[in-house]
């Protein structure tokens, strides 16, 4: 589920205050690799506010209350290789 994009906010403390409004959605898997391939497809993306064309480090900060229940290794390696 997409939350914001990385153009969404400007600031900080526009960042820190939407990220406290987000909650768990409780009995759901967590499938961190698809997630993880969701951001490299759908987030990662000049016209979504990446600047990875400026030759910028892309950062992805992932937070979770469980264990994934997919496969993270390839996703996360894929990530990793788009620096």
């Amino acid at each position: 589920r997409l939350v914001m994009d990385l153009n969404t906010h400007g600031t900080r403390e526009s960042i820190t205050a939407a990220l406290a409004t987000i909650r768990p959605r409780p009995g759901q898997n967590i499938n961190i690799g698809a997630a993880l391939n969701f951001v490299r497809d759908n987030m990662l993306k000049p016209e979504k506010g990446s600047r990875i064309n400026q030759g910028i480090p892309q950062l992805v900060m992932l937070l979770t209350s469980k264990k994934s229940s997919d496969s993270v290794d390839e996703p996360a390696q894929a990530l990793f290789e788009m620096g």
